[in-house]
């Protein structure tokens, strides 16, 4: 899925005292994504990364489906929130399962927290994981008004899901990369794979507007991807 990623390279011995790592940081089905046509695809720990991407591909099919009938009953509401990251980025893996999740990270409007807040209260919402954000704190060097203007809506199923544009979706993923100490290594495939994602009119200005110190923070984490990752980085 990345494009200039060099030729994997890794002893059983290797994957075995990693496998543990993958599987705790949420990176086993990506971890047989990447060996699943090697000699290693057939080792017992490649066995259990397999059990992980079988997983997580069901876990995303179930996910999707909530995705959709979030938007749906929040909109029944009057409401219209944000998506980020999770399954937001997520679509951009070559599958789904590919890219686990644990909640739906929504972005509002601070004035209208409260009414997000009280509609995700109601029976019908009690069984969604909702993060609720007040705003867009890795973005709040942007008007919210801005960000939903930009904002794209993109197909789920039969629904259509209202996500951040390219340019500012990319930039919140290298900042709460950032933000959250590189905790997950899958935060940066985050960036990677947005990157290698990015539609031909990607507007590299508006991606660096707002505060400058932040713009050289993102910069950083794309610079990373790109040496660790082999990352895309053509017109940057």
């Amino acid at each position: 899925a990345i494009r200039g990623v060099s030729p994997f390279s890794m002893s059983a011995d290797d994957l075995e005292h990693v496998v543990f790592l993958l599987l705790n940081s949420g990176g086993g089905a990506l971890g047989w994504w990447q060996i699943r046509h090697s000699d290693l695809g057939k080792t017992e720990a490649a066995d259990q990364l397999h059990q992980s991407y079988r997983l997580h591909t069901l876990q995303a099919a179930v996910k999707e489906l909530e995705v959709a009938e979030i938007f749906s009953f929040l909109r029944s509401q009057g409401l219209e929130p944000l998506l980020g990251k999770g399954w937001a980025i997520g679509r951009h893996y070559p599958e789904r399962g590919l890219r686990p999740y644990g909640d739906y990270d929504l972005y509002v409007r601070p004035e209208h927290h409260r009414d997000f807040a009280a509609a995700l209260q109601k029976p019908e919402a009690l069984g969604w994981n909702v993060d609720l954000h007040r705003g867009a704190a890795e973005l709040d060097d942007r008007s919210f008004d801005d960000l939903y203007a930009r904002s794209q809506l993109v197909p789920c199923g039969d629904v259509k899901i209202r996500t951040f544009a390219p340019e500012d979706h990319l930039r919140l993923l290298c900042l709460h990369f950032l933000r959250e100490g590189a905790l997950r290594p899958l935060w940066l495939c985050d960036i990677a794979v947005m990157l290698d994602s990015l539609p031909p009119d990607f507007d590299w200005d508006c991606f660096l507007s707002g505060n400058p110190r932040r713009s050289d923070w993102a910069a950083c984490a794309i610079g990373l991807a790109h040496q660790l990752l082999g990352a895309n980085v053509d017109g940057l």
